[in-house]
């Protein structure tokens, strides 16, 4: 069994911006060991037979056209006043830029 050092977890941590407590470090070096375990058990399964598969169940993704509605009269107002920031007769909404 493939047994996961401290130091290794400490890196990942490091990664991801995470403070780990000695404790934390213990745990989790034995959860990673205890999940590599399964995968190392894994690679053993005969699966060459097997069809490669993206969803197992029969869902389907159903689409429908979309249809502007009018509103009533009063409605616009009515969502408009429900909303935490406005702009003349719009919604305000904060930017979001991604990197």
């Amino acid at each position: 069994m493939t047994s996961i050092k401290p130091e290794t977890v400490l890196h990942i941590a490091a990664l991801a911006r995470l403070h780990l407590t000695p404790e934390e470090l213990k745990k989790y070096s034995e959860q990673l060991s205890d999940i590599i375990a399964w995968v190392e058990q894994l690679e053993g399964v005969e699966s060459e037979s097997v069809e490669p598969t993206n969803q197992v169940t029969d869902v389907r993704n159903v689409l429908r056209p979309d249809k502007v509605q009018p509103l009533d009269p009063g409605q616009r107002d009515i969502l408009l006043e429900a909303m935490p920031e406005r702009e003349e007769n719009g919604l305000r909404v904060p930017v979001v830029l991604l990197e």
